[in-house]
């Protein structure tokens, strides 16, 4: 009993902590964009809400004055928070620390860095707001960026299992590459779009972040 106790409160505090990093990183969009949220929720939780604003604004803050730590920290979290989601969701006895660690090196190694970069990139590359600015931009993602993280979690996960080589990482993108980016046409190019039309350049990684917490939990269900 008592370490089902202990279990189901780290489980909790695990949930709460993945929780909270969401909440902020709403907040911090809200407080950049001056929306006043509290208009749009009963009374009763505008304290919650004027707290999760108040920490959304040292987020933002935190974002604006280091963008590659904060962008590469959130998506370690957020890697490794919706890895232990998909392995509770796949009734896994012990959670996979290997794993979880590996998808948390793929965030704050790999897409938080390469994600600042690349979102620079494209935005100055091909900038606007128009409709044909947003298309050329979702498409640029799709056919270069996606690819890259792709094959960057394939790495992550073959190393997770103890299989890591050139020859089985080749393997591994030359059968399953294409399959997924098949498989997430009906998801990325609309997150991607919803990103470039309306978020600030910073805060389109940490965006894209939550939503990859969905699609793995998605994919895991």
């Amino acid at each position: 009993l008592y370490m089902h106790s202990k279990s189901r409160s780290t489980d909790l505090r695990c949930r709460s902590c993945k929780l909270a990093t969401i909440l902020l990183i709403v907040a911090g969009v809200c407080c950049h964009a001056n929306v006043d949220t509290r208009s749009l929720i009963p009374p009763v939780l505008g304290a919650a809400v004027s707290a999760c604003q108040n920490y959304g604004g040292a987020y933002s803050k935190f974002l604006a004055a280091h963008p590659v730590p904060a962008k590469s920290l959130t998506a370690g979290a957020l890697f490794a928070g919706a890895d232990v989601a998909a392995q509770r969701i796949e009734k896994r006895t012990n959670i996979d620390k290997r794993r979880t660690l590996s998808s948390a090196a793929v965030g704050l190694l790999f897409f938080g860095p390469a994600a600042h970069i690349w979102f620079r990139f494209v935005l100055r590359l091909v900038p606007g707001t128009g409709l044909l600015s947003l298309l050329m931009k979702t498409a640029l993602g799709q056919v270069f960026f996606g690819p890259y993280i792709t094959v960057v979690f394939f790495a992550a996960a073959l190393w997770s299992s103890g299989l890591l080589t050139r020859r089985a990482l080749m393997a591994k993108v030359s059968v399953d590459l294409w399959p997924t980016i098949l498989a997430g046409l009906g998801f990325w190019p609309l997150m991607d779009f919803i990103a470039f039309a309306l978020l600030p350049e910073d805060f389109i990684p940490p965006f894209l972040n939550l939503c990859s917490f969905v699609w793995t939990i998605f994919l895991s269900w």
